[in-house]
């Protein structure tokens, strides 16, 4: 279970040889969301995240982005 980040309480991961489309596992505490990176960034859904943390889970995304794409593509591809 590859982890992207762990910054400001949450945590990006996706799951070895997890399906696609390519998407990240984000949770903080009890809450959690599921973000697609490719081939756009989306929320594909949302269980109790507040938007503002949503918002930065949404920034932490773009911004490693391409390590997310490496890391699938070694995980998953």
């Amino acid at each position: 279970m590859p982890t992207v980040f762990d910054i400001l309480g949450l945590r990006g991961y996706f799951f070895s040889g997890d399906h696609l489309p390519v998407h990240l596992h984000v949770v903080k505490g009890n809450a959690s969301a599921k973000i697609q990176v490719s081939p756009e960034i989306k929320v594909m859904s949302n269980n109790g995240l507040k938007p503002k943390e949503l918002s930065i889970a949404m920034e932490l995304v773009t911004k490693f982005h391409d390590e997310i794409m490496d890391l699938w593509n070694e995980y998953c591809g």
